[in-house]
């Protein structure tokens, strides 16, 4: 059995507006930028437990 691999990392990230900025009648103005997440990242473990079986599980994280 080969240990598992396990790879990750996150980017912290602030977007934001100098003035806030109306987007829509129905929502307060917002200096934060919609499209983009604050942290953004992945994380990833990989392995192979025997001759037939691998494993592998990946998963993005947004916040």
């Amino acid at each position: 059995m080969i240990p598992p691999c396990l790879h990750g990392r996150s980017h912290p990230q602030v977007s934001r507006y100098s003035d806030p900025v109306r987007w829509s009648p129905d929502v307060e103005p917002q200096a934060r930028m919609f499209h983009s997440p604050d942290i953004y990242g992945y994380l990833a473990v990989d392995g192979t437990l025997s001759h037939h079986f691998n494993a592998d599980i990946n998963t993005s994280l947004n916040a």
